[in-house]
């Protein structure tokens, strides 16, 4: 599949061109020439014609990539090699994350959508943090995108005073100036092109008509060579009006809205959703709350799991930091349990920096040893 999307089609008939064809094969079928049909095709190529602009924009994968293009360079390494070849690119539809609470959902997103304003310059980065404020969201974005630990800018004064032991107090201080040269970034503006947020404060809601409006309106403040992606943390607070009782009827109703904007619109969706009660056991897509509708409207679905992170009695998969003594780390299972844009289907290994709130990839050879430890 990604060497087809590797040879995108060059030309496609013109709107005149396509006009005459459909009345010449229906005046020899002996149907009659019908205006709706034309206009019908006209529309059908048309979207073939930006679906195929929007290939060559996007490189090989034929998606929005979380590596640098070819010719790209960059100072900071790619987080998530081995999850952007498992994507085959980050194509229009809707992406679900889903997992236990507090497992690292919203920092796994974050991380992404900084990668997509890393390596994609015609793509804009939309965020809508529903679960956590719109300050702590901001303070947690550039944390990790300074790659330094969230306290180095939320509460800077007591960092720098901690005691020292692996990291020095002059540590401290690198880091704190590190986290403020990239906040002033954001402040002025540099990225404001590429990367927006919103959340409840200042949309006044959670109801999927307000978030809507509030997508449809961003793609058309866009230009139209600009690829629009939507991030929501997370799924399970949209609020459908009449759907309020019932959580399961709520988030399928949310999954087929999602879906059906998604198409309309030939925009990429990235959201969190939270699990049903599942005792701690590696998590199923049935385990999702609206899962009879995410299995069809979804365009991929992973699922994440930590044996450290669900408190697992004897975890046997972690890791030890020099800087966190002896221990035990989370290590993140990331579970692709359905992608309709490539053929894979097994789980990846992140190391998580959870003070960071970033994550490091696992090379393929530990994570075959982490992958024989599941049962």
């Amino acid at each position: 599949m990604n060497a087809a999307l590797s040879e995108p089609v060059t030309s496609l008939p013109s709107p005149g061109k396509v006009r005459d064809l459909v009345a010449e094969s229906q005046a020899l079928s002996g149907i009659p020439v019908i205006p709706a049909q034309s206009a019908i095709a006209r529309g059908t190529y048309e979207r073939m014609r930006r679906s195929n602009e929007a290939r060559k924009r996007r490189g090989r994968f034929g998606g929005l990539t979380l590596c640098p293009l070819e010719g790209q360079t960059h100072a900071e390494p790619a987080r998530f090699f081995q999850m952007n070849n498992a994507w085959g690119g980050l194509d229009h539809g809707v992406h679900l994350v889903g997992g236990e609470t507090n497992l690292g959902k919203s920092s796994l997103i974050r991380c992404i959508a900084y990668d997509i304003i890393r390596f994609n310059p015609k793509a804009h980065v939309r965020f809508y943090t529903l679960d956590d404020a719109e300050d702590y969201f901001l303070d947690s974005f550039v944390a990790q995108a300074a790659n330094v630990p969230i306290n180095a800018i939320a509460k800077p004064e007591g960092f720098v005073n901690k005691p020292e032991g692996f990291y020095k107090k002059r540590d401290y201080e690198r880091m704190v100036e590190r986290g403020n040269a990239m906040y002033s970034r954001f402040l002025a503006g540099e990225f404001s092109e590429c990367f927006s947020f919103t959340g409840v404060a200042s949309l006044q809601s959670t109801e999927w008509p307000v978030i809507e409006a509030d997508i449809r309106r961003t793609r058309e403040q866009l230009p139209a060579d600009v690829e629009l992606v939507c991030c929501i943390d997370n799924f399970h607070d949209v609020e459908i009006p009449g759907r309020e009782g019932d959580i399961n009827a709520r988030t399928e109703e949310t999954a087929t809205r999602a879906g059906k904007l998604c198409d309309q619109l030939g925009i990429t969706m990235l959201g969190t959703a939270e699990l049903k009660k599942n005792n701690q056991r590696r998590p199923t897509l049935d385990d999702i709350f609206g899962s009879r509708k995410w299995k069809y409207k979804a365009r991929s679905v992973i699922l994440l799991y930590s044996e450290v992170g669900v408190q697992k009695p004897n975890p046997r998969i972690y890791y030890e930091r020099p800087d966190h003594g002896d221990e035990q780390c989370s290590v993140l299972e990331v579970h692709f349990v359905k992608s309709k844009g490539n053929e894979f289907k097994g789980r990846l290994f992140y190391r998580q920096l959870t003070d960071v709130g970033t994550m490091i990839e696992v090379p393929y050879d530990e994570a075959k040893a982490y992958a024989a430890l599941i049962s």
